[in-house]
């Protein structure tokens, strides 16, 4: 399900689900490469083929809903496979604040 800023991935097999948001959304240049090993798992062969996820954690407090820069979600727009996976870049937090003070 989606909505302008906010996805949610469920679970074939239990009643679970993940709120995610683009990363670009919070970080405008994010970027990072994918090992050779991840495009032939998930069958990616073109970059349009990519879709990039990131996962949120909600709070009461609006300041404090956060996603996870360092672990995107990588999903196959055409095959529907994916993985979690952690990028090896320090400038990318665990807990990164969604919504910043301007």
């Amino acid at each position: 399900k989606d909505n302008d800023s906010f996805s949610v991935i469920h679970s074939i097999e239990e009643d679970l689900g993940i709120i995610l948001i683009s990363p670009f959304m919070v970080k405008e240049n994010y970027e990072f490469k994918l090992k050779e090993n991840i495009l032939e798992e998930l069958k990616i062969k073109e970059p349009n083929e990519v879709m990039v996820y990131t996962t949120v954690t909600l709070n009461s407090n609006i300041e404090k809903i956060t996603t996870n820069l360092k672990a995107p979600i990588v999903i196959n727009r055409f095959s529907k496979l994916g993985k979690q996976i952690i990028i090896d870049n320090e400038s990318y937090k665990i807990k990164e604040p969604i919504f910043k003070e301007k």
